[in-house]
């Protein structure tokens, strides 16, 4: 593994913890029935406690909990066990699509920003731009020739 490759994987786990320790503030918040302190950008009532804000009863805040948990360990141990590069694919564009969407929730339908969510959600766009590049799939040398 070169020096430039080993970055981009040590910097896409320091960002997956980054969104994982934002989700599990969000939980502990809504599980005190509270609402976080948002200093940097308004909005995060109006995200956090629109229909968006929750899937199922549970607050999106849950899912990207255990999301970025499953992220995380996928980040750590995908480089070296190639049979998770295919799930670690799975999970780095999923999480990709689900930001984006979020993001465009936030902007063009709540016209509402919560800092935690933005935080979260380029976190996520950021694994993926370092990620994809290093998550081809891999070709398989099939011999076409039977002895």
């Amino acid at each position: 593994m070169t020096k430039r490759t080993a970055a981009r994987w040590y910097t896409a786990t320091l960002f997956a913890t980054l969104a994982l320790t934002a989700d599990i503030y969000l939980v502990i918040v809504h599980a005190k029935s509270a609402l976080p302190v948002c200093s940097l950008v308004k909005g995060c009532e109006a995200v956090l406690t629109s229909r968006y804000g929750t899937l199922f009863g549970l607050p999106l805040a849950t899912y990207g909990a255990v999301g970025f948990a499953a992220l995380v360990v996928l980040v750590l141990y995908g480089q070296k066990q190639p049979k998770l590069l295919p799930w670690l694919r799975l999970a780095v564009l999923g999480g990709a699509l689900a930001a984006l969407a979020l993001l465009i929730i936030q902007e063009f339908v709540l016209h509402a920003f919560c800092q935690y969510c933005l935080i979260i959600d380029i976190s996520t766009l950021l694994v993926a731009l370092l990620l994809v590049p290093e998550l081809k799939p891999v070709k398989r040398n099939h011999d076409a020739s039977v002895a």
